[in-house]
């Protein structure tokens, strides 16, 4: 439970329920293969009085109202819309989502009966919304977060999508004045130290060499392992030329994303319907990490690659 409580409020996790579930999964497992390990079993189901309400707890035109708003904001009609609201991508509308119930979840823990916040309208009521948002400070200390402060900032912003009453929209827009997490001017704390490390002596260069050091290892015969191996090192070739996010480094294709106009060049073209913030993204590739992508093209098949 308190790992459960860390994930949340740290945002270690953009889904903490799964975070949580999947290492008390992997505790129990751990019983039953490492003698070592252990022995006391965790069980998910006692552990689970903070996480979200299932969704059927609610009034189902809670539900639909949400899932409403959101196909809105990812295919939003620009020309009925008169701030041409520019449409947001599927992780984006997944993470509100989880926002949006996970508040829901604060707000029935205040006092309020699920089966009574049948809408987004409803929720949006400013007593519902300063009941959940005092349980949330009350499960960080007293103290507003970053998860708070977004949580506050996001209904302020479908208030306004949903042409709330103004007295209404007065009063959210105080909530996120109030609980405003002060902009540092640049990364966060816990990027800031994560960095840090970068700063040792010698730690830099065995970064920027990784990628080399991992291909110059010889397959072996744990070939398959050993090939997978250099998947990450091209990865992390990648990384450190083009600053991608992990969704589309994960979704790079050969024949889509990687251009080779000639001359042994190499750009890797991302389009803009692609990219969260809808900026198509291209970089020509550096010849060592063109080289080192040739090298595992030329050699992953059979093993990872097979005839069907």
């Amino acid at each position: 439970h308190l790992y459960l409580d860390a994930v949340e409020l740290n945002e270690i996790s953009k889904v903490p329920r799964t975070a949580y579930k999947d290492a008390v999964m992997g505790w129990n497992r751990a019983i039953d293969r490492l003698p070592a390990w252990p022995r006391q079993r965790l069980d998910l189901s006692s552990q689970t009085r903070r996480v979200m309400l299932p969704e059927a707890e609610y009034a189902l035109g809670f539900i639909t109202d949400v899932d409403r708003y959101l196909e809105m904001r990812m295919r939003p009609d620009l020309l009925a819309s008169e701030d041409g609201l520019p449409p947001i991508a599927a992780s984006s509308a997944a993470t509100y989502r989880y926002t949006l119930l996970r508040f829901a979840s604060h707000v029935v823990g205040a006092g309020v009966p699920a089966k009574e916040i049948t809408s987004l309208e409803a929720l949006l009521q400013p007593a519902q919304v300063e009941g959940g948002l005092r349980r949330m400070l009350e499960g960080n200390g007293g103290k507003t977060s970053p998860s708070i402060s977004d949580t506050a900032g996001l209904l302020l912003t479908i208030s306004a999508h949903l042409n709330a009453p103004e007295d209404t929209r007065g009063a959210l827009a105080r909530f996120k004045t109030r609980l405003a997490v002060q902009d540092t001017g640049g990364m966060t704390a816990k990027n800031r130290e994560r960095l840090r490390a970068l700063r040792a002596p010698g730690v830099l260069g065995r970064l920027l060499r990784l990628p080399e050091h991992i291909m110059a290892r010889p397959l072996g015969t744990h070939r398959c392992k050993a090939l997978r191996a250099r998947e990450d090192a091209i990865a992390i070739g990648i990384l450190l030329y083009c600053p991608l996010r992990v969704s589309n480094l994960s979704k790079l294709e050969i024949e889509r994303h990687l251009h080779r106009p000639g001359k042994g060049r190499m750009f890797l073209v991302i389009p803009a319907h692609e990219v969260k913030n809808r900026r198509p993204l291209e970089f020509e590739l550096p010849p060592h990490l063109v080289a080192m992508i040739n090298a595992h093209l030329a050699e992953r098949a059979p093993t990872l690659c097979a005839p069907d």
